[in-house]
This record gives C-alpha cells, structure tokens and sequence, in this order.
C-alpha cells in the first residue's frame, strides 16, 4: 500500500529509479565480465564480476600510481534488487484486483532471485569419468581442488580432506590424529613438475615450476611447496603435485598426502555396462553417443536395488536430486591406433533449485497475462465504438 510519509531512506530503497540503477549495473557487470572472460577465462570471470561484492575497473596508470573505479559486484547488485523488490512490494504496490497481475509478475521475479541465491549458495557440478564394467559412486569437480591426508597405523586407517579454502600460502592443515600439521608455504595456480638435480628446497625426485594459469581454469594443475611439523619439530619439507602423493613414515605411523580434483559422494552407484557412439557417415563426428549403465542402491529394507538406464544427449538421468546428462567421451588407441577401450563422461549436477527458474518465468508470463487481457480488450471495445 502506498504511504506518502514513508521515511527517505525506506522511500529510495523501494523507488522505480534504484530498480533502474540496478538493472543498469547489472547491464554493465555483463557486458564487462563477457569482454575479459577473453582474457582471463570463464571461472575467473564469473569469481570477479559476478560472484563478489565489487571489483575494480583500471582507469590509467601515471607516476607509478594506478588509479582505479570501485564498481558493485554481481552480489552487491542482486541484493540491493531484491531488497529494492522486497520493500516496493510491501510500500508501494497498489493491492487492488485490477493491479493483480502485476503482484504475480513481481513475485516470480523474487522467486528468480531467491533460486539463483539457492543455485549459488548449494549447487554442485562436476563429472563421472569411467571406462566399461566400472563402477563409481562419486562424481568429481571440475574446477575445486582438496587436499587429502591418509594416516596409517596399526589401529587402522584414517582420511581427513581440505578443500579449495584450504588451498593457499599459510594455511595449516591438522592430520587426523592431531599429531602432525602441515603447514603451506607456497600455493601454484597452475605448474609442472621437473627433475630435482640439486636437491632444491627439498630431497624429492622433482620440484615444482610455476607456469601460467590456463584461461580453462579445470587444465589447471595445482601444486603446493608445504612444511611437516609434529609440534615445532620439523619433519620434512615437500613439493605436492596434483595426483602425485606424498608418502613418509613417523613414529610408526605412515602418512599420504596428495591434491586431486574434489571428490564429491552420491547415495548410490553407476557402473558403466556399454557406451555407444554413432557417427555421421564418412566422418569421425560423433552424431549420438549414448551410456548404458546400472544404477545400485539400497532400497527401504536395506536390500540391494539395481535396474539398468540409459543416458544419451537429450536424454538425462535424474535421481535424488543429482541429474547425469551425456557430456562427452575419450577413447584409448593402441600402438597401431585401434581403439581398445571408451571413456563415458557424464556431466553431474545437484542444484535443489533447477525447478525455481521455470517457475519463476511462466509466475511472470503468467503475471503478463492476467495483466494485459483486460487492458486488450477495453482496448478493442473501444476501438469498435468508433
């Protein structure tokens, strides 16, 4: 309902013009992140633009000064328009039957909003890499990285993993057990390992050289140079390549530390029985490819449930909440360069608001509709009096 002794600041945040100023952020934040996506890459285009509070935007250099503009980030803007939305709806919105589309409208943009929040905040994708008769029941990121630490003694086995946050100069990591810390000295956005031939910084076999990010954040191989330490007694110091671990014993106890691409589990198995490919006559471009594969769970009683699926290019797996769609696939050639074996990649994604988006879109068509109609027909009654 209207209020025309609203108090300034309720009055600007609820107004028509900082819907405007939003909007016309939001036009600019795109426009800039799709120009430097070229020169910087996706992910880090969508981490600096869209997923932050602001950025700066370089003006020019002079006398060793560089002089830049603080602008909103994707964050900053989303919310304010939200709140913007939130506040017109309960201060300015006329609640009369005749305005009713209207309300409809801007609720599914709030619910847009809220669904994007939710997509951001609890979504995970990635991907399930395997060959025929494997089975795995987990799916890894593309971009996220972890840390894992394995300790091995005569009690049994324990694993505690770090993930992405974990990942940079300074961070201490505590074993399971509580006895040993790894503390990280060096962080390597992308690098290759080399030979050690003066035993630099560390006895390995190799060392780590910093090489430059790839613009494809998930061809980036990370590394750390870390530091073991039980207490303040050094242990050793090491270089920790991705897929590559790191073994020691200590006081009888031996330890693993490797990087990988983040692991992520599912409540139940694929296990890949046959892929098929069909390719466009003459040609090696795949035309359809498809995966055959048995899904494993536990039922209700605890039983083992299994029933075989297939998975093609339009046609996804959804289940509990993940969706599996065919991505793509690798093959293995032989000397001679006969394929001996087909890797299936399915693209994995669990987002608990994939609905909200096409809810949210027809709340609005919808809003259009009821809106409009009337207006469409007062509007030919009149023109047919003439």
């Amino acid at each position: 309902m209207k209020n025309k002794k609203l108090p300034k600041s309720i009055d600007f945040l609820s107004s028509h013009g900082l819907t405007v100023i939003s909007l016309l952020f939001l036009m600019v934040i795109t426009i800039i992140g799709t120009i430097d996506q070229k020169y910087i890459g996706l992910y880090q285009s969508q981490k600096i633009y869209f997923e932050s509070i602001y950025f700066n935007i370089t003006l020019f250099k002079a006398g060793g000064y560089v002089f830049f503009l603080p602008l909103p980030g994707g964050y900053t803007v989303l919310a304010v328009l939200f709140v913007n939305l939130i506040l017109a709806f309960v201060f300015k919105f006329r609640w009369r039957l005749r305005t009713f589309g209207v309300v409809v409208c801007h609720i599914g943009l709030l619910l847009l909003l809220i669904g994007s929040y939710l997509t951001y905040a609890y979504s995970v994708n990635g991907h399930m890499t395997f060959a025929e008769q494997e089975k795995r029941a987990y799916f890894v990121s593309y971009t996220d990285n972890e840390i894992v630490l394995t300790e091995t003694s005569a009690e049994g086995e324990e694993t505690k993993s770090f993930a992405n946050e974990y990942l940079f100069k300074g961070a201490t990591l505590l074993a399971p057990s509580k006895k040993i810390h790894v503390e990280i000295a060096y962080f390597f956005e992308n690098c290759d390992a080399i030979r050690n031939k003066d035993n630099l910084f560390s006895n390995q076999e190799y060392v780590l050289r910093k090489i430059a990010p790839s613009l494809e954040t998930e061809m980036n191989s990370v590394g750390v140079y870390a530091s073991v330490f039980n207490g303040k007694n050094l242990i050793g110091r090491y270089y920790m390549y991705q897929g590559v671990p790191v073994d020691f014993n200590y006081q009888g106890v031996h330890y693993s530390i490797y990087i990988q691409r983040r692991k992520f589990p599912v409540p139940f198995s694929l296990k890949l029985l046959k892929f098929t490919r069909e390719l466009y006559p003459g040609t090696q471009t795949p035309k359809h490819y498809e995966s055959k594969v048995t899904l494993s769970e536990k039922d209700r009683s605890g039983q083992n449930s299994e029933r075989e699926i297939l998975i093609s290019m339009n046609r996804p797996l959804r289940h509990k909440g993940y969706t599996f769609y065919q991505s793509s696939f690798n093959q293995e050639k032989d000397q001679a360069g006969n394929t001996i074996k087909y890797y299936s990649t399915l693209a994995v994604m669990k987002n608990p608001a994939e609905e909200w988006p096409y809810f949210s879109c027809l709340l609005v068509v919808l809003g259009m509709i009821i809106h409009f109609t009337p207006k469409m027909f007062r509007f030919a009654k009149r023109q047919g009096k003439k």
